[in-house]
């Protein structure tokens, strides 16, 4: 009997020893669920600056967009300003005007 007791204590050792290899590899794995959790909120931050910047940079595209096409408005092509300025110097010549130019 007392053979019995101790096969039975042995086994239930030998189980014991298991379980806490295991319980010690579940710690290992909350370790590095931890560390991951970690890493992840540093990404999280890095989107968020992100995204921070994407608005204020579209912000400054839009004013941008607004100058442009104010200067647009008021903006006379080469081509255009060539033209007229040979047009402004036929008309001088024909009335005897000297432009100084």
């Amino acid at each position: 009997m007392d053979t019995l007791a101790i096969m039975i204590k042995n086994g239930f050792d030998q189980v014991d020893e298991r379980f806490k290899k295991i319980d010690e590899r579940f710690d290992q794995v909350d370790e590095r669920f931890l560390g991951l959790d970690g890493r992840m909120n540093n990404l999280e931050d890095g989107m968020d600056h992100l995204s921070n910047r994407m608005v204020s940079l579209e912000g400054r595209m839009s004013g941008l967009e607004k100058e442009l096409s104010a200067v647009r408005h008021h903006l006379v092509y080469k081509e255009d300003f060539e033209d007229l300025m040979s047009r402004v110097r036929y008309i001088e010549s024909r009335l005897k005007i000297n432009s100084g130019k």
